[in-house]
């Protein structure tokens, strides 16, 4: 799936894949090559029946690291570090970290009553 929306994009997730690459053309290719690192850097070899496929590939081509960029933001993270037990995610309190934030927050005069009306709900 990274791969896939590497080449056509994700608007959820902000980034826009390569341009001229739509969901029939980049299910095509990949269901051919597999992953990106796969796709043949010249055209006549990717034996496919997809439409503008020299095009495809010139892009493919220029685009090749930003294709895998997007393909890393696609990517779901399972190697780092969240939590040991569910029960560390329990509730216990603000970390000392906390008083100095809303000491700096009152001293800003923060509040609900700065916001616009516009805003709040």
């Amino acid at each position: 799936m990274p791969d896939y929306l590497a080449l056509v994009g994700d608007t959820a997730d902000g980034y826009p894949g390569l341009a001229g690459w739509r969901t029939k053309s980049a299910a095509t290719v990949l269901s051919r090559f597999g992953r990106l690192e796969a796709i043949p850097p010249d055209a006549k070899d990717w034996r496919i029946n997809v439409s503008n496929l020299k095009s495809l590939s010139d892009v493919f081509n220029s685009k090749r690291d930003l294709a895998f960029l997007f393909r890393d933001l696609a990517t779901l993270r399972t190697d780092l570090p969240l939590f040991a037990t569910v029960d560390d995610l329990l509730w216990t309190g603000p970390t000392p970290d906390f008083p100095p934030v809303a000491d700096r927050l009152d001293k800003a005069k923060f509040s609900a009553k700065r916001v616009p009306r516009s805003v709040r709900r």
